[in-house]
């Protein structure tokens, strides 16, 4: 591991501590129905300033912070609140049971392209919908 991906990861973990993860009491006020985000953080953001930055910003958006990795956010959203927000739809997908190659997939949405709101553009190089997970 290269000097910095070792202080992005000392990073993380300071901000571990400080996390505000989703819990189940907040889940039950919002509902069920929540989209799943993935946020790309720009390079010069990679860092505690930049994640603390964003997670304000996702705040104030009605974006709840998950979790933090090396280069992006997990965070997630009302399905209520997403079209307002991005200008475009989701599309819910159901959980599937096992097949032939697989033991199913989960839930979630899909979504096109999506556009960054201004407030997070100077931090944020892309947002997108995860696929739901195939589970092998």
């Amino acid at each position: 591991m290269g000097e910095e991906n070792w202080a992005v990861a000392g990073c993380l973990r300071r901000v571990q501590g400080v996390r505000s993860i989703v819990s189940e009491q907040d889940k039950t006020k919002r509902g069920p129905e929540v989209v799943k985000l993935q946020i790309l953080i720009r390079k010069d953001w990679r860092n505690e300033e930049g994640i603390n930055r964003i997670r304000d910003l996702l705040r104030d958006l009605r974006i709840d912070f998950i979790d933090a990795g090396q280069a992006t956010l997990s965070a997630e959203m009302p399905a209520a609140d997403f079209q307002e927000l991005f200008g475009t739809g989701s599309v819910k997908i159901e959980p599937q049971g096992p097949g032939e190659s697989d033991f199913g997939r989960s839930g979630g949405y899909a979504a096109g392209e999506l556009a960054v709101p201004a407030q997070l553009r100077p931090y944020v190089e892309s947002i997108s919908v995860p696929p739901p997970h195939i589970r092998m």
